[in-house]
């Protein structure tokens, strides 16, 4: 199995010298009315202590923003402001979290307006860590508030 292109970025941004043993393939990309208005992505961290977050996000298959942030602890927010359109699209948000007591795994989430219940409002994507319970990153979609972010416009 081979990597998709912006998998093989992540890891060369991240060091790696081997890929071996990293599992998963690309997901084909679905268009038409699955699409939905992506805002801000949020990265909140719920552990006391600081993480550091590489994010890139695919639009429709093709990578449109990359970053890696620190994110200090006990409920700091770093918000990833808006660099791609503001039309609908489905999204490949990949992560890896690094910190104390984390497994450095690449995670990837779709993103389609199946995860948005209001037709026609965009939606903000949220990486948490540390909560609850200390479990591993996960990311949740929903309507933007005060906490998650801000859509485009």
């Amino acid at each position: 199995m081979t990597l998709s292109p912006s998998r093989r970025n992540l890891l060369r941004s991240l060091g790696a010298v081997t890929v071996a043993g990293v599992a998963g393939c690309s997901a084909p990309v679905v268009t038409g009315d699955r699409g939905l208005v992506l805002g801000e992505i949020s990265v909140r961290n719920a552990h006391p202590d600081e993480h550091t977050v590489r994010v890139e996000l695919e639009r429709d298959g093709e990578l449109v923003h990359e970053t890696t942030v620190t994110v200090g602890g006990d409920g700091d927010v770093e918000r990833i402001g808006v660099s791609w359109p503001s039309t609908p699209a489905v999204y490949t948000l990949q992560y890896v979290v690094f910190g104390p007591d984390e497994d450095p795994d690449i995670r990837t989430r779709t993103l389609t307006a199946d995860d948005v219940h209001t037709e026609g409002r965009c939606a903000v994507a949220v990486i948490t860590i540390g909560f609850p319970d200390d479990s591993h990153p996960y990311v949740t979609v929903g309507a933007p508030d005060s906490l998650s972010g801000n859509c485009p416009g």
